[in-house]
């Protein structure tokens, strides 16, 4: 690099740039003349003048290097680093943090500038250099050292003249920070763009003059555009200009560019092959760069469902008039006189219509018009008048057989000689509606008052019109039907009655099974909890034979109970059968073992006859133990001590028959039509327990699974016999083994739960912890919902088993709660409930509960779904 005001040339210049270096050598001025002696420049003139001449150059030189001294100065203390290269790619020069960078020393100059590529990660710095000099241009680039920096390399020529040069200046800039904040800001919006993909919502990004610079895939997707035919053109020109329209023009040009964002937006426009939409925009200005950001909400949808609604909401409306208008018939035809049914249809009126008085005028035998009923009306205002006057709104009515409205009487010239009596009054507003009947004969005029002014919209006339059209029925038949009508009002006073007796019967057992179930629970539960400990007194062989026994007659307490409420459900059709392969003689094995006890106390002789071969069943397992258990009852309950009971089992032709006989009381013929009816039994005396459901909900279980049952008896006295007939299994021939019946067994969790257990009955909840607490859970125990939600706030449970019918906060209440605290991966909530009615388990799927258990629960079914789950806790060691 030459000193600016340093001449090019090999005497003076040239030598002058050697004396100076890039270690802070300072240029050395040329010898001083001018201390020559005064004697030898008089003597010589032309030694003067070669001194003067020499002063001055001296004086240059001293410049010269001041300025030199000074933009090394500079140079030095900058951040770039320069290097300084010949004509023969040579190092020459170099600034002071060259030594830093690349390791420099005085002894470097006169090398190659090649050697420099190593310690750079500059491979091309040499080629560079040579370009730089043959074509006399700078050159820039940027390269990654090795020392994971990034530098800005910029080469320029050091001119010789206009156009040539003899060297090359190298300046290196550190741009890590930019590097590093260009990679960040690359990341960012990486990260933006992979957001804008990943979104579901359509969203645009427009440049100021609209074009679209972007959009994600969801937007394409959802208006069957293609990318490359859409970005970089205008929003207005895209889909054969479909989104240029007034509205959306007036958005971009007039309302965005005054509001850095806007939602809300509404537009409606047709779409071509989409059909019309309804889309709705928000905007977002992107200051940084002065793009916009577009996203759309596709609400056509949503607008429908709006109008559905409104139509939903209209229906309603229409429903909920006739439904008043029906309530007006009905108190109609049970009115004593004829005022007060008038008065129902005046009452009718002025409710549908919002009016404030109202008068019925019929038609009399003499075709005038006769005021029968009103309402709202001082009786000493009316003066008397029972008629229509000529010219009145009701007579124009009648005789025009078209509604008169009067919006306000102070502004309806043809209402001047009527004015003053209905302003008196204190009335503003009037209609008067013709009633014609059917038949088309005119049977009357309803009119109502209003005392400010007012205007029938749409959904006035709508309801006048019902209403006139009702009442105008009601007179045309009130003669001819009021007898039948009596009659219709009686029925269905009884048919309603039935109705509320049978949800009264329904409540009844749905409640009667929710009280037997929670003592069974507290049983069974207690009972499990003395099978599951393991201490020498219930391994004794009688304690486990009797806790065995106790099982049995508990889990037949619980069919007994269920039976109570499977006849309500069989009614409504919402018994689902779960079929399967059931081995019949094993099933009746198992029923007569729970009822063994029984039959040795009563001293009953009992046979069972079956074939060698298995007999295999299409059946739901637990309805096929009902119907045995419901027979053999039936059979060992109307059979006196010391008599027999014969159970027959048969196959043919891919039927099974089941044959139970007895030596009972035997069934009146008279009986036997209505045997299987519910709530009937044979013996009505107080002696005979029962509900008499038992034969019902056996042919109902029959029936479902496609069999069919009979009864047979001699008479009195003489015996019963019920025939069941039941198909069989397709599988039949094939040879597997009995399922085993279910069996007391102790259980030993693999993944311990911290349980928490609310109920408001004390027994319940603490014989159920128990039970838990035994098989290796924690449990927390609360008795209300409150308490219970404070515990599982403060011992994060991972399981937590809610009593649905509670005091105050019941169980789904206190599910909504915690859910507000508790994901579904966090805690497993199962709600047990005595209502097991398919409601009640929708209602409580609805509360966030994840599992429903029926009381009294199985306590396999409660291990089965504790070891199901794949989490647990860890207890502290």
């Amino acid at each position: 690099m030459s000193c600016p005001s340093t001449p090019r040339s090999e005497s003076d210049a040239t030598q002058a740039n050697r004396g100076v270096t890039a270690q802070g050598e300072r240029c050395r001025p040329a010898a001083d003349y001018s201390a020559k002696p005064d004697a030898e420049e008089d003597a010589d003139p032309d030694a003067s003048e070669l001194a003067a001449a020499n002063a001055k150059l001296n004086k240059n030189l001293q410049e010269l290097t001041q300025t030199y001294r000074e933009l090394e100065d500079v140079v030095s203390t900058a951040e770039a680093t320069f290097l300084f290269v010949d004509f023969e790619l040579k190092l020459q020069r170099f600034t002071r943090n060259a030594i830093e960078l690349f390791g420099l020393r005085d002894r470097d100059r006169g090398r190659p500038v090649a050697m420099l590529s190593d310690k750079l990660n500059y491979p091309d710095l040499e080629r560079d250099a040579v370009q730089v000099l043959r074509e006399a241009k700078p050159l820039q680039t940027e390269v990654h050292g090795f020392n994971g920096r990034w530098y800005l390399v910029r080469l320029k020529p050091d001119f010789i003249d206009a156009d040539r040069a003899d060297g090359v200046v190298v300046s290196f800039v550190d741009i890590t920070d930019r590097k590093q904040a260009e990679v960040s800001t690359y990341h960012a919006r990486r990260f933006a763009e992979k957001i804008l993909e990943s979104l579901q919502q359509p969203i645009i990004v427009l440049s100021p003059d609209l074009r679209i610079k972007s959009a994600n895939p969801a937007f394409y997707r959802s208006f069957n555009y293609r990318k490359e035919n859409t970005e970089g053109k205008s929003i207005l020109t895209i889909g054969n200009g479909r989104w240029d329209c007034p509205k959306f023009r007036e958005l971009l040009e007039r309302v965005l560019p005054e509001n850095e964002s806007f939602d809300g937006f509404e537009l409606t426009q047709d779409f071509g092959p989409l059909g019309q939409r309804t889309l709705e925009l928000g905007f977002r200005r992107l200051d940084s760069e002065q793009l916009i950001l577009l996203a759309v909400h596709d609400i056509t949808l949503d607008r429908q469902v709006d109008g559905l609604r409104q139509r939903e909401t209209s229906l309603v409306h229409e429903v909920e008039v006739r439904q008043r208008l029906q309530e007006m018939a009905s108190a109609v035809l049970q009115s004593g006189t004829m005022s007060e049914m008038f008065g129902y249809v005046l009452d009718a009126s002025m409710e549908l219509t919002g009016a404030e008085c109202s008068t019925l005028q019929i038609v009399t035998e003499d075709d005038d018009l006769e005021l029968v009923a009103q309402r709202g009306f001082d009786p000493a205002a009316l003066g008397g008048h029972t008629s229509a006057e000529a010219g009145s709104p009701c007579m124009r009515a009648y005789h025009t057989r078209q509604r008169v409205m009067i919006e306000d009487v102070r502004h309806e010239e043809s209402f001047e000689s009527h004015r003053d009596l209905i302003e008196q009054m204190g009335f503003r507003a009037l209609q008067a509606t013709p009633l014609i009947g059917r038949s088309g004969k005119l049977l009357g005029v309803l009119c109502t008052h209003n005392r400010k002014p007012r205007k029938l919209s749409r959904r006035d006339e709508y309801v006048l019109d019902l209403l006139a059209l009702e009442i105008a029925d009601l007179c045309e038949w009130l003669k001819t039907e009021k007898r039948l009508r009596q009659s219709e009002t009686r029925l269905r006073a009884q048919s309603e009655q039935l109705l509320a007796n049978d949800r009264q019967k329904n409540q009844f057992l749905a409640l009667l099974g929710h009280e037997l179930r929670n003592p069974l629970t507290v049983m069974r539960n207690s009972i499990q909890t003395l099978v599951n400990e393991e201490h020498a007194f219930t391994s004794h062989p009688r304690i486990s034979e009797a806790l065995a026994l106790l099982e049995r007659q508990s889990r037949h307490m619980t069919h007994l109970v269920n039976d109570l409420l499977d006849i309500t459900r069989i009614n409504n059709g919402k018994v689902v059968l779960k079929r399967e392969r059931v081995s019949l003689p094993r099933c009746l094995e198992e029923v007569v073992a729970a009822h063994r006890a029984t039959i040795n106390n009563r001293q009953l002789k009992f046979a069972v006859s079956q074939p060698q071969s298995p007999i295999y069943l299409d059946a739901d397992v637990a309805r096929l133990f009902q119907v045995l258990d419901n027979l053999l009852t039936n059979a060992i309950k109307f059979t006196q001590p010391g008599g027999s009971i014969q159970v027959d089992l048969g196959c043919m032709d891919g039927t099974a028959e089941i044959r139970v006989k007895d030596t009972g009381i035997g069934i009146p013929p008279e009986s036997l039509e209505t045997l299987f009816d519910p709530f009937t039994q044979v013996d009505n005396s107080l002696a005979c327990h029962g509900l008499g459901l038992g034969l019902s909900l056996v042919r109902s279980l029959v029936s479902l699974h496609g069999g069919d049952i009979r009864a047979h008896s001699e008479g009195e006295d003489r015996g019963s016999e019920f025939i069941i007939h039941w198909p069989m299994h397709k599988r039949q021939a094939e040879a597997v083994a009995d399922a085993a019946p279910p069996a007391l067994h102790r259980h030993a969790t693999a993944r311990p739960q911290r349980i928490l257990v609310v109920d408001d009955i004390p027994d319940i909840a603490d014989s159920f912890a128990r039970l838990l607490e035994v098989a290796g859970h924690e449990v927390i125990v609360a008795y209300n919902a409150e308490q219970g939600l404070d515990l599982a706030r403060q011992h994060q449970p991972t399981v937590a088993f809610l009593d649905m019918i509670m005091p105050e906060t019941d169980g789904l209440e206190l599910a909504r709660q915690l859910r507000h605290y508790f994901s579904p991966r966090d805690l497993t909530l199962v709600v047990v409930s005595g209502y097991g009615q398919s409601q009640d388990i929708d209602k409580a799927r609805a509360a966030g509960f994840d599992h429903h258990l029926l009381k009294p629960i199985e306590v396999q079914q409660v291990y089965t779904l504790l070891d199901s789950l794949t989490t647990g806790f860890h207890r502290p060691h």
